[in-house]
């Protein structure tokens, strides 16, 4: 109480600028921080990008079936996949910056996915004239690496940029190959669930598995000491090399040599223990261009050039 007076007392001793001016601080500031709480609270606040990527998966579930795409029937409603389009477009470089590796790995494989899904959306129904693809193929697409092109992550990107710039640069995982779908029917079939921060090395090892077991991707042949593969191998066989130090030796294995090692252990036991330290012959199988498309599921008998 004694020390109250004595305030109370001091003051008495202050000049009227000194009065006024404590008496505007004792009342600007209270206000002053009222209003910026309200602000805060009024003001937008901004949302953390949905790694599940729930607006895929709910696309996906719409018109991915065991035997293609229902492109048809997605060309007529594609507002969800434009919604998932905008939210990744809300991605900025500082965001991406502090994202996970599964984070950014599960990103790719997505958007490569979608973006070959809306480049087909945006041309079915494919009729194109180049011998060297079918007629529905994808491949009839002008320049189609880099067509189509979509923002994320401040940055303008195509399926060249996300599939060279992006996944193989950057994750050096061989899975990949196995994991995006550039909409044809030698790849793995597209899945009705998007790649998810929380278990995309799952979905990467259950693909792995499920494309190697299928054995228009791999058999073996053990009368002629030979191994078919897919012709992506024959694309990409560096990218299946164990790195030594996250580095490719130097002089690198012969591509052969490299590709035979890596598909030895999914083949079956018998076939591995016969071929086992041999030097089997690697025969590069042609890549099915087909669309996958639904309404198409059965491959013609066109030659499918793998180039």
């Amino acid at each position: 109480m004694d020390s109250f007076n004595a305030c109370q007392s001091d003051r008495q001793y202050l000049s009227l600028p000194e009065r006024a001016s404590e008496r505007f601080r004792m009342i600007f500031f209270p206000i002053a921080l009222l209003l910026l709480c309200c602000f805060s609270l009024l003001a937008p606040q901004a949302s953390a990008f949905d790694h599940s990527h729930r607006l895929f998966t709910a696309e996906l579930k719409k018109y991915v079936k065991k035997n293609g795409v229902l492109y048809d029937k997605w060309k007529q409603k594609r507002e969800g996949l434009d919604r998932y389009f905008k939210e990744l477009e809300t991605i900025t470089a500082e965001e991406y910056a502090a994202f996970t590796e599964r984070e950014r790995k599960a990103l790719w494989l997505n958007v490569y996915n979608a973006l070959a899904i809306r480049l087909v959306l945006d041309q079915y129904p494919i009729k194109g004239k180049n011998a060297n693809y079918p007629a529905n193929s994808i491949r009839q697409i002008p320049d189609v690496w880099k067509a189509a092109v979509c923002k994320t992550t401040g940055k303008d990107v195509s399926l060249y940029v996300i599939f060279h710039s992006m996944m193989r640069k950057d994750f050096h995982d061989c899975r990949s190959h196995f994991a995006i779908v550039p909409a044809s029917r030698g790849a793995y079939p597209l899945q009705p669930e998007a790649f998810q921060e929380a278990k995309v090395e799952q979905q990467l090892e259950k693909i792995t598995k499920s494309f190697m077991a299928n054995r228009e991707n791999l058999s073996a042949d053990l009368s002629s000491n030979t191994i078919y593969v897919s012709h992506i191998f024959k694309w990409f066989p560096l990218d299946f090399l164990s790195l030594q130090g996250g580095k490719i030796p130097f002089p690198p294995p012969a591509d052969d040599d490299v590709v035979r090692e890596y598909v030895l252990p999914f083949l079956h036991k018998e076939e591995q223990e016969q071929l086992k330290g041999k030097q089997a012959k690697i025969v590069y199988k042609n890549y099915d261009w087909t669309l996958n498309d639904a309404l198409q599921s059965v491959s013609s008998n066109e030659t499918h050039f793998a180039d």
